[in-house]
């Protein structure tokens, strides 16, 4: 079943619905061998003052990288649905915390808890570059390669 398999994640400047999206980051990888195919990242422009200063560094957020960089909303998701358009891919959703919480379920054994960086860590995956957008695309895909390839290697 040779599928592109797409993993995308936003970027907020906080944890709250009025706190902006800030940067937007997918991938498509080879369903079979997990191969990274193509990928697409794009910073957002907002609104300063309406962000969590914490959450910017967290999210490594460089005003004059953003000043540089970053589109508008309506611009980005332009280019997104391009990026989308050109490959094409399989529409199923397939979220990386509930196919780890499943896998959890049926192995027995559990992430600390199911942030991102606890499932990288889990499956032996370093995750160092985290609350970057692309980065963390990439290390869900890891994440799921990791749990599909085990699930594979004992299925009948």
């Amino acid at each position: 079943m040779n599928q592109k398999i797409v993993y995308f994640d936003f970027e907020t400047a906080g944890l709250t619905d009025n706190h902006p999206n800030i940067q937007l980051a997918a991938i498509a990888v080879d369903s079979d061998t997990f191969e990274e195919l193509d990928s697409f990242e794009a910073k957002i422009q907002f609104d300063e003052s309406k962000a969590d200063p914490e959450a910017l560094k967290i999210n490594h957020y460089s005003r004059d990288v953003w000043e540089r960089e970053a589109k508008t909303c309506g611009h980005v998701t332009y280019l997104f649905c391009e990026f989308l358009k050109k490959l094409p891919a399989s529409f199923h959703v397939m979220d990386t915390l509930h196919l780890a919480f499943w896998f959890s379920f049926i192995s027995g054994n559990s992430p600390v808890d199911l942030k991102l960086t606890s499932c990288a860590a889990w499956c032996g995956i370093s995750c160092e570059e985290a609350h970057d957008a692309l980065a963390d695309v990439r290390f869900s895909a890891a994440v799921a390669r990791t749990i599909i390839t085990t699930v594979r290697s004992v299925a009948v």
